[in-house]
């Protein structure tokens, strides 16, 4: 099965990507690839497609610190908040809030995976292609020093799980005037 779509390069960096787009574009015949910044739908085109997220989840734990941890120190933190993120999950969430038809694709963790299900779904995106693994879900830890700058750990878990059968999965769902959204978070970019 063949059709025409759309693939958003939806990352600030200039890196190609490599095998999911691949294999799309062999499912795809005829696709195109555009940057996200270059994507102009009227509200009315964005609402007639499907737009497949194929992205990451994770769960952001928050440390507001004075200064950045150094090697060997330990310091107290000033406060902690956890987070529904991931480039994936934030994309989806600010489609479908935009109007869009959203379908996110991915995996999470069965121990902790349901609280970025139930964010994504009272956000109004389509959780049915996201696949329960039975690992740790991703996660990243968060240092906010004082100034406001970031550093960033970032823990791949189930976001690294994606397989071959699973995008063919997920490209089955998809037809002509559909648009996949990626992100270069998970495995098999």
């Amino acid at each position: 099965k063949t059709f025409g779509t759309t693939l958003v390069m939806a990352s600030s960096g200039q890196h190609a990507i490599a095998g999911l787009q691949r294999r799309a574009r062999r499912a795809w015949d005829g696709s195109t690839l555009m940057k996200s910044s270059d994507w102009n739908l009227k509200k009315n085109e964005v609402r007639a497609m499907k737009i497949c997220s194929f992205g990451s989840l994770n769960i952001d734990y928050i440390y507001s610190v004075e200064h950045f941890v150094h090697a060997g120190e330990t310091i107290p933190t000033l406060d902690r908040s956890n987070v529904c993120g991931g480039k994936g999950l934030n994309q989806s969430i600010a489609m479908a809030k935009a109007g869009a038809s959203v379908y996110h694709a991915g995996n999470v963790g069965a121990v902790d995976g349901q609280l970025l299900l139930t964010t994504l779904q009272a956000n109004g995106v389509n959780v049915s292609l996201i696949s329960r693994q039975n690992t740790a879900n991703g996660h990243a830890i968060i240092q906010v020093d004082a100034k406001g700058e970031n550093s960033i750990l970032l823990f791949g878990g189930t976001n690294k799980m994606v397989t071959e059968e699973q995008i063919d999965y997920v490209l089955s769902h998809f037809e002509a005037g559909d648009v996949l959204v990626l992100q270069n978070e998970i495995n098999m970019l």
